[in-house]
């Protein structure tokens, strides 16, 4: 979804070029969340609603997160430095050497949540 957002940038005025990328990002976050409940259902099958309201907890506070910190930003620095700040930012914490560890066998140990 970055990827089509930076894709955006260029060909925002152009509504041909747009609608393929946006056509994309709607399949790409419709079926996210699709994704995160049956991932919940299979690693919590009997506190699958716990699970629900834990991921809607987070992702509340992510973006309650996101918002406070943009907007002190953008308070402090002005309208056009926060989105180099935020850019700089996600692209230092997506190339940080900071992910979980891989087993051997090449696969990620599976996330054990336990309510």
């Amino acid at each position: 979804m970055a990827v089509i957002a930076v894709a955006l940038i260029p060909f925002g005025a152009w509504v041909a070029a747009v609608v393929v990328p946006v056509g994309l990002w709607g399949l790409m976050a419709t079926a996210a969340p699709v994704g995160w409940w049956s991932w919940f259902a299979e690693v919590m099958p009997h506190n699958a609603e716990a699970g629900g309201g834990l991921m809607v907890a987070v992702i509340q506070l992510a973006i309650a997160l996101g918002s406070a910190m943009g907007g002190l930003l953008f308070d402090s620095t002005g309208y056009k430095a926060p989105s180099w700040k935020v850019l700089r930012c996600c692209c230092l914490r997506l190339f940080s050497p900071s992910s979980p560890p891989v087993r051997k066998s090449g696969r990620r140990p599976e996330p054990r949540i336990t309510l």
